[in-house]
């Protein structure tokens, strides 16, 4: 609720023509290993329950979608320079948001299907905040992605020790982000023809 509120309040006061959802999340999924980077294909709502009261999915905000793909050209800005950069560290996947820091996968009961959290099995990262970035570039036509290191894998504590490795990547994703912005500045266009 927090991050949709204030993603919209900067995007009220600036002109923002794509979003970056940066930081730490916790692996859900078995193949999603530490200190590895997922990179957003689509990102759901984690503890959104309205179906008694509307005609919606588990996870489904009324009148908006089930889910919140990132575009295509997007990740044609940003897969090609993680690929030069950190080849061997990071994959696509689905953010499951929710609005607390899941560490118990018993919270998340409600929302498995066949014993898979939304009938998901591969690649699957939990956060607290690309679900209402998600939503509010919905509510504003402005593309976005969600780029975040795997800081541990759900129901094991954080490993502070090794934490450095986790802090280095995370600055060889802020060079990434510096030249994926580069490289849409010199294209000079982004989705829907809007001039960067």
């Amino acid at each position: 609720v927090e991050a949709s509120a204030l993603t919209l309040y900067l995007m009220q006061k600036y002109f923002v023509l794509l979003v970056f959802s940066v930081g730490t999340c916790i692996s859900y999924s078995d193949d999603l290993a530490y200190n590895h980077i997922l990179v957003s294909d689509q990102v759901i709502f984690g503890d959104v329950d309205q179906t008694s009261l509307k005609e919606v999915t588990a996870g489904q905000v009324p009148n908006y979608p089930s889910f919140y793909p990132v575009s295509s050209e997007v990740l044609s800005f940003v897969l090609p320079c993680l690929a030069s950069r950190l080849p061997n560290q990071y994959q696509r996947g689905i953010y499951v948001s929710t609005n607390t820091y899941m560490t118990d996968k018993k919270k998340l009961e409600p929302y498995m299907i066949e014993g898979r959290l939304f009938a998901l099995e591969k690649s699957v990262a939990l956060d607290c905040t690309s679900g209402g970035i998600a939503l509010a570039c919905e509510m504003t036509h402005t593309p976005f992605i969600v780029l975040k290191v795997a800081e541990s894998h759900i129901g094991e504590k954080i490993d502070f020790v090794k934490y450095s490795e986790i802090l280095k990547t995370y600055t060889e994703l802020g060079k990434v982000i510096l030249s994926v912005l580069s490289e849409i500045g010199s294209n000079d266009i982004l989705e829907g023809g809007t001039s960067v």
